[in-house]
């Protein structure tokens, strides 16, 4: 039998044994009977406790006169809480260990340590409310591509661009529209770019927490448009055309193509020399060329 463990460690639960280090879970039971740990006789096996982490209910109390209480469970490894709460009027201060305490944790604080010095019981905390006025952040996103992955469209993690909104009441309601970050940074940082609605969301309301910690952000997305293909035969010629391609969709400022040709369409007795903007070829454009218009194209074959 393996010796029982004698191990204690804060906020972990034991599990077992394992022959490696970095392993997450158990080769082998508190105790277990084992034969042929090695195949060396008398060698000597060391074994590495492994351990989960616990889990432990944190009852938050809304804190404004009422016994309104909500539970968030978290786990020891990851003892983060945020404020499940709105108050009319106010905005979030933190929590305190105590109905009428000073704001001692935010979202961001980790509460392992606090919970080993409540000996794991009696996890209250209670909402502090904030009142007066306070500031907030709005940012904007404008959406990416990657060359390298096949024009994948994203959105980088850092914003764009953002400033601090003036001082605004705690506990309010605040809502910043497309044209709001339009008209704050300039019409010209966004050509080429559309309010992306879906991607937005609700992000762009917000409630004003009296700590300043609001962040609303808005996201602007590239506009797409139409490429059709004339075949661009003059009154009064021949030579009937085929292979002509489709309707093309387009993305501002990525290539026509995105890394594939416009195709090459076919005509009796003509040999084919570009696509041009315009049909008498003085505007010739390629696959590879970045779409920088903010219309719908035609685009005409050249002879």
């Amino acid at each position: 039998y393996l010796e029982a463990n004698k191990y204690t460690r804060n906020g972990y639960t034991f599990v077992g044994w394992n022959t490696e280090k970095t392993a997450t879970t158990a080769l082998y039971k508190d105790a277990e009977e084992v034969v042929n740990l090695t195949a060396e006789d008398g060698a000597e096996v060391e074994l590495f406790a492994i351990w989960s982490a616990k889990s432990y209910e944190i009852i938050i109390h809304k804190n404004d006169g009422t016994d309104e209480t909500k539970t968030q469970t978290v786990r020891f490894d990851n003892a983060k809480v945020t404020n499940p709460f709105t108050r009319e009027g106010y905005g979030f201060g933190g929590f305190a260990t105590t109905a009428e305490g000073t704001p001692v944790f935010t979202e961001d604080s980790d509460l392992a340590d606090w919970i080993i010095s409540q000996n794991e019981t009696n996890l209250d905390l209670y909402v502090v409310w904030a009142t007066g006025e306070a500031t907030y952040t709005v940012e904007y996103y404008l959406q990416a591509f990657d060359r390298a992955d096949g024009y994948r469209l994203f959105y980088p993690t850092s914003a764009t661009a953002s400033y601090v909104e003036e001082k605004t009441a705690t506990g309010s309601t605040v809502t910043k529209t497309a044209e709001d970050i339009i008209t704050h940074f300039g019409a010209d940082k966004f050509v080429g770019f559309e309010f992306d609605a879906v991607t937005t969301g609700t992000q762009n309301t917000g409630i004003v927490a009296g700590n300043g910690s609001t962040v609303l952000k808005i996201y602007f997305q590239r506009k797409s448009f139409t490429v059709t293909f004339d075949a661009n035969v003059k009154e009064g010629t021949t030579g009937s055309v085929t292979n002509l391609p489709e309707d093309l969709t387009v993305i501002y400022g990525l290539p026509y193509g995105r890394g594939s040709s416009f195709g090459v369409p076919n005509r009796a007795d003509y040999d084919f020399v570009g696509w041009s903007l315009t049909d008498d070829g003085s505007s010739v454009v390629n696959a590879n060329e970045d779409f920088k218009l903010e219309r719908d194209v035609t685009l005409y074959a050249i002879w």
